[in-house]
């Protein structure tokens, strides 16, 4: 989980501070997210941007699902 953010250490305390101060304040167990759990995060996060990216460039965001390798679909400026 923290292989990411080892690189700067001030990254690495923050993410551990958030995590103390959330298992604080709800009471909750900490669960470590497993690699697969973090993966599908990040590809929906990444699609958010794209999508809020290409909306102010005045494009529209089609989604080509991998099973569809032939498929062309064009920008259609919004």
């Amino acid at each position: 989980m923290f292989a990411a953010v080892l690189e700067q250490p001030d990254t690495a305390a923050h993410k551990i501070a958030r995590i103390v101060y959330h298992l604080l304040k709800y009471g909750e167990a900490y669960e470590a997210e497993n690699a697969d759990v973090y993966e599908q995060k990040r590809q929906e996060r990444e699609l958010r941007q794209l999508t809020r990216r290409t909306q102010k460039l005045g494009y529209t965001l089609t989604i080509i699902e991998p099973n569809q390798p032939n498929a062309v679909n064009e920008p259609v400026p919004g």
